[in-house]
């Protein structure tokens, strides 16, 4: 049993004010026997027992709010692989509280959300990527070839638990979601791939323009999942 991967991501954002031309300083962890974040998530979450035997992997992915008085709050499991890894890694979360140095926005400690994406693989992540590689192309055969969106929405589920934050993956996902009339679910992935990139640019959100926002991201993500 072993936490195969681990990544932090380096996506935290203020709450509630403008950052643009102001001096930012984002929130960093200041325990006393490990230096970094990292480094406590690498010695304290372990790879549950019942998940492992279960066959189950992927990534992880959560999200806190990190505010001023360096207390964590709001915490929100993002992407789940089984309810004993979302406790696990809440229990190691939770023991950061009093522990962290506050975001500063011009001088003034802030209330900032941080979110940490742990990979949990069983042989390898590379196997892991190709695992998912095939669920996608899976997914695109009933979506393109046989017109089932319902049974190619499984199929890109089962690829977003292993790649959650892979676009071309959020917005087949998305897509998909909208033709099945799950527009609130939909908004969730376009929200989520907005955050994910900087190239994506809101031109509104009613039902019609979502579908051709995802449509036009699928186009030129090809189908593919990228190797970054």
């Amino acid at each position: 049993m072993f936490l195969a991967g681990m990544l932090i991501s380096g996506m935290v954002s203020a709450q509630y004010q403008q950052i643009n031309e102001m001096v930012v300083t984002p929130p960093s962890y200041n325990g006393e026997i490990f230096a970094s974040l990292q480094d406590l998530l690498a010695h304290s979450v372990e790879y549950p027992s019942e998940t492992f035997n279960a066959g189950l992997e992927g990534t992880e992915v959560i999200e806190f709010m990190i505010n001023a008085d360096g207390y964590v709050s709001e915490i929100t499991v993002i992407n789940s692989i089984s309810s004993a890894i979302d406790k696990e890694i809440l229990r190691v979360v939770n023991s950061t509280n009093g522990r962290w140095l506050p975001g500063i926005i011009d001088g003034k400690p802030v209330p900032m959300k941080k979110e940490v994406t742990l990979v949990f693989c069983l042989n390898g992540y590379e196997n892991m990527v190709r695992k998912a590689v095939r669920f996608q192309r899976t997914g695109n055969n009933w979506l393109f070839a046989e017109n089932d969106p319902q049974k190619a929405l499984k199929y890109y589920e089962k690829a977003l638990r292993l790649l959650p934050n892979e676009e071309s993956l959020l917005a087949l996902h998305g897509y998909t979601l909208c033709l099945l009339g799950d527009e609130p679910a939909a908004h969730r992935d376009w929200n989520r791939l907005k955050k994910l990139s900087n190239d994506i640019i809101a031109t509104g959100e009613d039902s019609e323009t979502l579908i051709r926002n995802f449509l036009s991201l699928v186009q030129i993500g090809a189908f593919r999942i990228s190797d970054k």
